[in-house]
């Protein structure tokens, strides 16, 4: 009996993708709840409420749906922050509302494995992060706050899977093929 190349290619290519996918990435929904303090007065401003997920496989932020809220402001973030970054024990990132931008602190080395917990601010574990700017000009900073997960992490499968269930179906076609042409 020979072996064929085609189905030496077939189970390397079978085996070498099962390793690639051998996760999926979980994304987790955080409830936020933040307060802050009018810069430089230092007096109450107002809150920050939402959502926010986080892939927590990856460690990075997915998306956010935030509104601040104080007496004379309302502003909706509703977007996909531009990227995830680390220094020392804090996670950070921007959201941004048109010339609006809400800096994001976490109190976390990584948000890999991440379950909650508070946000950076004036009071908080790390001081001097987490800020809103209003049309460009320092508006707020971050008091206090926290991020609590609203449900059960949500594993998605990776395109990779994907990929494997095709390779896997056209190999079986394959087969089908070449068994009927024999």
């Amino acid at each position: 009996m020979t072996v064929r190349p085609f189905t030496v290619f077939a189970a390397i290519l079978s085996l070498t993708m099962t390793a690639l996918c051998a996760h999926a990435d979980t994304l987790q929904t955080f409830q936020v709840q933040n307060s802050f303090d009018f810069i430089p007065s230092g007096s109450p401003a107002g809150s920050l409420t939402g959502t926010i997920v986080i892939d927590t496989t990856s460690g990075q932020f997915v998306s956010g749906d935030l509104t601040y809220i104080d007496s004379a402001t309302t502003i909706h973030f509703n977007n996909s922050p531009l990227l995830t970054r680390t220094a020392s024990n804090q996670v950070y990132t921007d959201f941004y509302a048109g010339a609006n931008i809400l800096n994001f602190d976490l109190s976390a080395s990584s948000l890999v494995g991440y379950t909650g917990g508070p946000i950076c601010g004036d009071i908080g574990p790390c001081p001097g992060f987490g800020y809103m700017t209003f049309n460009g000009d320092a508006y707020a900073w971050s008091h206090s706050g926290s991020l609590t997960p609203t449900d059960s992490p949500t594993p998605t499968p990776e395109p990779a899977s994907f990929l494997l269930l095709g390779t896997g179906l056209l190999g079986l076609g394959a087969s089908v093929k070449h068994r009927f042409m024999a």
